[in-house]
């Protein structure tokens, strides 16, 4: 099931950035560092961390590596997630090189959040909590997703997931 769920989100990824004019690459990254003036690059791994993960789990949180697909125009990427065979939860912070990419969805899910220069959550029965947010130039998001009745619904890491993002916010 986690394996679906992560080939489910991958997909949703993938089948997005054409749409943005995404190219295959990756900017370089430094690890230790939360961000790198001279590329822009950010290590994603610094903003949001493995305690961080495991807080918002209650379960010890284990990183994930990308799909081996960055598009130039992602400047972090970093995905934590806790298993079993019968459930998973995963958390992604991702922050793009571009403001353009935000996008507010317009339904009864999404709420206006303060952060950043705009923001929003959206908390969708299926889908998870979703942050998304700009600051300067940038376009920011935190999403938490889980499957499986192991874990508590998602709506219910609401709270904590904003604050997650809000915290992540401060250090970028």
């Amino acid at each position: 099931m986690a394996q679906c769920t992560r080939l489910f989100l991958a997909t949703l990824v993938i089948s997005l950035l054409p749409a943005c004019g995404a190219e295959t690459g990756s900017p370089p990254e430094r690890e230790g560092a939360a961000s790198d003036a001279v590329t822009g690059a950010i290590d994603g791994c610094a903003v949001v961390t493995q305690d961080d993960a495991t807080a918002l789990f209650g379960k010890p949180a284990v990183r994930q590596e990308g799909q081996g697909f960055r598009p130039p125009m992602m400047l972090a990427e970093c995905m934590w997630t806790w298993d079993t065979e019968t459930a998973n939860q995963l958390l992604q912070f991702r922050v793009w090189d571009t403001e353009q990419g935000y996008s507010r969805p317009e339904d009864e899910y999404t709420q206006t959040f303060a952060i950043g220069d705009r923001g929003h959550v959206r908390v969708h029965p299926l889908a998870g909590v979703d942050v998304e947010w700009t600051q300067g130039n940038r376009t920011i998001g935190l999403s938490y997703s889980k499957v499986g009745a192991e874990v508590p619904e998602a709506a219910t890491k609401t709270d904590a997931v904003k604050a997650l993002a809000l915290s992540a916010a401060a250090k970028l």
